[in-house]
């Protein structure tokens, strides 16, 4: 009989995975996106403070 505990456990485990893949593209992107000096928008997180890029972070700039 096929274990389906540990079946279960590999999949939730490799779905989680591929969810912690995307969401680390998707965060990479956006920061390529609004870090491009002729972006053509500016986030609404950003434009209220709630979002600084990671250079902004090590400068402690707020812009």
């Amino acid at each position: 009989m096929p274990d389906y505990k540990e079946m279960y456990l590999t999949m939730v485990r490799e779905t989680e995975k591929g969810i912690r893949i995307l969401i680390d593209v998707q965060k990479r992107c956006e920061e390529m996106a609004i870090s491009s000096e002729d972006a053509p928008i500016t986030p609404i997180c950003r434009q209220m403070g709630l979002y600084r890029t990671q250079k902004e972070q090590k400068s402690g700039g707020n812009d």
